[in-house]
């Protein structure tokens, strides 16, 4: 029986030289996919201690801004336990974190159009998976990405 991984997929700023972001940086994260339940209900744990609410979405940019349901993280004591307990979750044997980072200035002195920003990050993601992957282990991918950016995914 063939086991899967889980490659789950964010993205931070945008690939598109007219956002102001300076850094195109496409996230994932993998993990066995009979781990996906308990990885869950750990980080459901970890928002409802942390901010009463299993279901709030922890975007880094507004948890590292500290603005709105994030705003408890100016105590820094309450700081320091969050990301203990975040910390404490993907340290795990079986979550593997990995992180494509594009300088938007340097691929523009390539000549890179936006579209290559995007394609390169996603290929560079999508070979990093694969080369993880087991002989007798399958993958499943789940993006967080905009329609017009499955296209690098073969959708």
């Amino acid at each position: 029986m063939s086991r899967y991984k889980i490659l789950a997929l964010d993205e931070s700023g945008k690939p598109s030289y007219n956002h102001s972001s300076k850094l195109f940086i496409l996230s994932g994260v993998v993990f066995p996919e009979d781990s996906k339940t308990k990885i869950n209900r750990l980080f459901k744990k970890l928002k409802k201690k942390h901010f009463q609410d299993e279901e709030i979405t922890l975007h880094g940019r507004e948890i590292l801004r500290r603005k709105g349901p994030f705003a408890m993280l100016r105590d820094s004591q309450k700081e320091i336990g969050f990301w203990s307990d975040f910390v404490n979750i993907i340290n795990n044997r079986g979550i593997d974190l990995i992180f494509v980072i594009t300088n938007k200035a340097n691929a523009k002195k390539k000549g890179w159009q936006s579209k290559t920003i995007l394609k390169k990050s996603y290929l560079k993601m999508l070979e990093i998976f694969v080369e993880g992957l087991g002989p007798r282990t399958k993958g499943r991918i789940v993006n967080e990405s905009e329609p017009s950016q499955d296209i690098c995914l073969g959708h």
